[in-house]
């Protein structure tokens, strides 16, 4: 096969409001919970080096963090499912 027909794609998880587990004092933070919100991200690219675009799966169609944003004007290929888990 042709090097610009071979492709790779792995997915991971996007933890968006996580926040720190540590402070700049000493040790962890004591009675913190982590937040769990992610969205699945699934990159893409082929032999050669040229990147897909990525595809974000959330939870929501409507996002909160994305009320005021067109999905049609991100960068990603956007999707949601309730289960939000590849």
């Amino acid at each position: 096969y042709p090097l610009a027909d071979v492709y790779n794609a792995d997915k991971t998880a996007f933890f968006w409001n996580l926040e720190s587990s540590k402070t700049l004092a000493h040790g962890p933070m004591a009675g913190t919970k982590k937040s769990k919100s992610r969205v699945t991200v699934l990159l893409s690219c082929n032999a050669l080096g040229d990147k897909l675009i990525p595809v974000f799966i959330h939870k929501h169609q409507n996002s909160w963090a994305l009320k005021e944003i067109k999905k049609e004007t991100l960068p990603v290929y956007y999707y949601w499912n309730n289960k939000s888990w590849m």
